[in-house]
């Protein structure tokens, strides 16, 4: 239920963490923390990011800040 303008924005800033990762240490955390870092600058504190292949979560969240 994200706004186009965020949802292209995470787009953006995921694909230039997943370039600027180094492929031999904890690439998903670094990508995420990259992903977060860049939402809080934008768009102010209280961002939570997941990235990986495999993972459960149950998580609430205000309307227009939920993207997957």
């Amino acid at each position: 239920d994200m706004s186009e303008e965020k949802v292209e924005f995470a787009l953006d800033i995921a694909q230039e963490g997943f370039n600027q990762a180094s492929f031999k240490g904890k690439v998903y955390s670094y990508i995420a923390q990259f992903i977060r870092a860049g939402f809080e600058k934008a768009y102010g504190k209280g961002w939570n990011v997941v990235v990986g292949r495999s993972f459960g979560a149950y998580v609430t969240h205000e309307i227009k800040t939920y993207m997957y």
